[in-house]
């Protein structure tokens, strides 16, 4: 089915193509180390006793020349500090409890997918939200203000409504799945395949419905998200030389990492992407041949998810 396009006031910025900041200054070491040699010698007055100690600081040997290397790798970790505190206050590169602090900006804390178990043996640690998932949610956090039901609005709100929501399509009359004053949502869960439980899409349901969430014309649906499943299964023709555990390996962290990040709501499984991931190595890997999924595309719907079983890499050494 193809769906009419849909204008969303919220655009996801792809925070990993955003250049490096400007305050984040990677230092050149020989440059350091130089710089500090020229000030030793440059504090001298007498110009026979400063070039003669521009001479012994030439000479890695010395211990005058190890002394101002050791100051330059000090210099170098104030550098390193002050770098990591830069990327700590910025989104993109802000990680873990810096995440943590940053994102409280806006009202938004992370989730805790399963909780803690002290009482198990051995104990289990607690599994919290990602950081990509994390930083996702502030972006969309704005949009929980809204009083339009924005497409980001729905999203935001279903998103927080339980730790188990991996994803949610939100449909308009726009999309044609729904006729006006009706808002769909689907749901996907991060259990199993992707199949929401019902405790996930009541907790959805009452966070979209709450008075000061949607607007009073808007009558909200939440569904469960389909899941069609699949399978990947290369081959691959390795030129001889090569080290075929390398390349199958890398294949399969590719596939597996593309399969992960595509088990969304309505997202395509498409022959490109795949062939791409499984031929990582460019040079050695002749061909790739793709045993499944068959056909061009996995398309599992506006309101299904593809969800893969399995990934498989096999190979054999050809000459060519």
């Amino acid at each position: 089915m193809s769906l009419a396009p849909i204008r969303r006031r919220f655009v996801g910025v792809d925070l990993g193509n955003l250049p490096a900041p400007d305050a984040v200054v990677p230092p050149d070491v020989e440059a350091v180390i130089a710089e500090r040699k020229a000030a030793i010698a440059n504090g001298i007055a007498d110009p026979d006793l400063r070039a003669e100690v521009a001479a012994t600081l030439a000479l890695e040997s010395e211990p005058l020349a190890k002394d101002a290397e050791a100051g330059a790798y000090r210099e170098l970790l104030h550098y390193q500090r002050v770098n990591e505190a830069v990327r700590g206050v910025l989104l993109p590169t802000a990680r873990g409890a810096d995440l943590d602090q940053l994102v409280t900006r806006l009202g938004v804390q992370r989730q805790v997918i399963t909780p803690a178990n002290s009482n198990a043996s051995p104990p289990v640690a607690a599994v919290l939200e990602s950081d990509a998932d994390l930083r996702y949610r502030y972006q969309l956090a704005l949009e929980a203000h809204t009083t339009a039901g924005s497409y980001g609005g729905y999203e935001f709100h279903s998103r927080t409504a339980h730790p188990k929501v991996k994803d949610v399509a939100v449909y308009g009359p726009e999309s044609g799945l729904v006729t006006p004053g009706i808002v769909r949502l689907v749901v996907l869960s991060r259990t199993g395949t992707g199949v929401p439980s019902q405790e996930v899409l009541d907790a959805v349901f009452a966070a979209n419905n709450d008075a000061e969430t949607r607007p009073l014309t808007d009558l909200v649906q939440v569904r469960p998200a389909t899941v069609a499943t699949y399978r990947i299964h290369y081959h691959l023709q390795v030129r001889p030389g090569a080290d075929p555990g390398l390349i199958v390996m890398a294949a399969h962290e590719a596939l597996t990492l593309y399969a992960a990040q595509s088990h969304r709501v309505g997202r395509r499984i498409v022959d490109s992407a795949l062939d791409s991931a499984a031929h990582q190595d460019r040079v050695n890997v002749i061909r790739a041949i793709r045993i499944a999924p068959l056909g061009l595309e996995v398309d599992p719907g506006p309101e299904g998810a593809a969800w893969c079983e399995s990934v498989v890499v096999t190979y054999e050494i050809v000459e060519g």
